[in-house]
Formats: structure tokens, C-alpha cells, sequence
């Protein structure tokens, strides 16, 4: 859906190296940062120890929104074409966002008032971002229930599914599964009670225990994956079922393929 309009727009807005914040919404908000958040190239989180002054401003900004409810904060990551996207997201510049609006829901942001966007920026990426984000108030956008309720059903009629190789625990996600998971993280900040179920399977081949510990590890491995990547573990149940509910025959190669998976859906 379209961006609500912006009232103040991070200065200056055109230079990511820029070291220089000045966050306003009005007349209500006004918070100056001497330091930017940097990142190092291909990097969805920001370098870490961050500048202390960082450790005040999640706060301000929490109180500000928790007193403001017709307000959020759109939380814009930068990035450049030649990085490299190891994130679950469609760009690493919402990576890099998603990773600052979980700071801020720690210090008691409502997930329903922070939007997450990336702007590809021209030219090469450094090695360091010295800025790689830009934040701007806007106003809080109403209950998209339609999105909601598209984004529900397609998730539970068609769980995003991972593949595994024969006894592996990597995985390599496509653009339609990084909207997927782009999607379900929006459904997931706009729905608090809202859980994710993620299931191990595996083919038939070996033992039947063996096979459920190894679906386990799967799910597990998809679970610290998308935490990592921003997602609440608590807010995520796993399951290992082994070799029962194959979607193919175990007869193949192929089908044996299709069958080794973990399957990601709304509960």
C-alpha cells in the first residue's frame, strides 16, 4: 500500500555517509543525533558498540509514539545494488530497517506504528555506510484489513516452503519467498497475537527416529534463521514430523526432493 505522507524528512536526506540527524515531527518532536548508525557493506545490522547517544533516543521516540497514536515513524534502510542480500527480505535496505524497528520495539514501540522501507541508492557501496538509514514521522496508517486478510489466506494455502539437501541445513531463498517473508513479518507487526508455525519434514530414507530428530533440527535451524533475521522467537512454534506427510513419491530422487522441506505458516 502507498507510504502515508511524511512530515519531516531526516536532514540531510540525500547523503547517506551524513553523520547528522535531525529527527522532527512539528512542533511535538524534536531529537538531534551527532552520530549516524552505521553499517558495514552487505550487513543488515548496524556496527556495534553503537554511539551512546543512540541508547537515549530509542526511549524519546518510544514515549513520543506511546503518547501519540495517530503518529509513526517510517524507517527507511539505504542500500546499494552491488550488496550482497543474505537477509530474508526482498532488499537489504528493509533488512536493515527491520533490524532498527526491533530496537525500538524493545524499548516499547507499538509494532503497528513503525513502517519499514529501502531506497536503493546510485553508485558503489562502501565498506561502511557511515548512515544507512532515514527515519521521518508520518501518520499512522489505518488498519489495512484487506492486505491482512490476503496476505493470512495466502499464507496458510500455500506455506512458504524451504527445500534441504540430503543431511544439509542450508538454504537459499527466492524473490517470491523474500516477499513472502516480507509480508508475513508486515502481518505479524500488525497483528500482535498472531504466531508462526514452522514444520520439519524429511524423506524416507533412514531411520524413522533419525529422521524426526533431523526434521527438528530443521525447523529449529528455519526458527534461529528467522529470528536472526528480526523475527520474535517466542512468537514461533516448530515441529519435526520426520517422513510423514510427504507431498511426493519417495520412490525418486526427485520426489525424495520435494519431500525433504520445512513449511513456514500462520497458525
Amino acid at each position: 500500500c502507498c507510504t502515508p505522507p511524511v512530515s519531516e524528512v531526516v536532514v540531510p536526506p540525500a547523503a547517506p555517509s551524513t553523520t547528522f540527524l535531525n529527527l522532527r515531527d512539528g512542533n511535538e518532536f524534536a531529537y538531534e543525533l551527532k552520530d549516524g548508525l552505521p553499517f558495514l557493506r552487505s550487513s543488515y545490522r548496524p556496527v556495534t558498540p553503537l554511539a551512546s547517544e543512540w541508547n537515549n533516543f530509542w526511549p524519546a521516540v518510544a514515549s513520543y509514539l506511546q503518547a501519540h497514536p495517530e503518529r509513526a515513524l517510517l524507517l527507511t534502510g539505504l542500500y546499494y545494488a552491488d550488496e550482497v542480500n543474505n537477509s530474508i527480505f526482498p532488499n537489504l535496505g528493509i533488512a536493515r530497517a527491520t533490524d532498527v524497528k526491533n530496537h525500538l520495539i524493545a524499548a516499547g514501540v507499538p509494532s503497528t506504528q513503525l513502517l519499514t522501507a529501502g531506497e536503493l541508492l546510485d553508485g558503489d557501496a562502501p565498506q561502511t555506510l557511515s548512515s544507512g538509514l532515514r527515519l521521518a514521522f508520518a501518520a499512522a496508517p489505518a488498519p489495512d484489513q484487506e492486505r491482512l486478510d490476503t496476505i493470512r489466506q495466502h499464507i496458510q494455502a500455500a506455506p512458504i516452503t524451504l527445500y534441504f539437501n540430503t543431511n544439509a541445513n542450508d538454504l537459499v531463498l527466492s524473490s517470491e519467498q523474500r516477499q513472502d517473508f516480507a509480508d508475513l513479518t508486515f502481518y505479524l507487526d500488525q497483528v500482535p497475537e498472531a504466531r508462526i508455525r514452522v514444520s520439519g519434514y524429511t524423506d524416507s530414507q533412514g531411520s524413522r527416529d533419525y529422521n524426526l530428530k533431523l526434521s527438528q533440527e530443521r525447523a529449529d535451524f528455519v526458527r534461529d534463521y528467522l529470528v536472526r533475521n528480526g523475527l520474535a522467537g517466542e512468537r514461533i512454534n516448530t515441529l519435526g514430523l520426520g517422513p510423514d506427510g510427504p507431498v511426493a513419491s519417495n520412490a525418486t530422487e526427485e520426489g525424495r526432493a520435494l519431500n525433504r522441506r520445512v513449511e513456514v505458516t500462520l497458525e
